[in-house]
């Protein structure tokens, strides 16, 4: 038996689908955001989903840290690279 009466489905179809409209249709029908998306989705009705945040980046990387503390010690140091980020951060600023 399917949650959705004919009604529903000419709402879903009724506009394009993205996240926030499958949000407020979920709330206004008690259903969860998931089901009204992949009833858009089994409809055949276009679903925009919300743009995903970009990833956040470190800045510098634990290989660019350990060239920085081999150049300031002028010598090629063998397993530095495993040691964390944080203890190659320290390292470098104590040089």
């Amino acid at each position: 038996m399917s949650n959705y009466t004919k009604k529903m489905e000419a709402e879903i179809a009724s506009q394009a689908m993205d996240y926030n409209r499958a949000e407020a249709l979920a709330s206004e029908w008690g259903l969860s955001v998931k089901s009204v998306i992949a009833k858009t989705k089994s409809l055949g009705i276009d679903y925009q989903p919300k743009a995903r945040a970009p990833r956040k980046t470190s800045g510098i990387t634990k290989a660019q840290l350990v060239a920085q503390i081999e150049s300031k010690l002028d010598r090629k140091l063998d397993g530095l690279q495993n040691a964390s980020a944080s203890a190659l951060n320290t390292l470098l600023g104590a040089l």
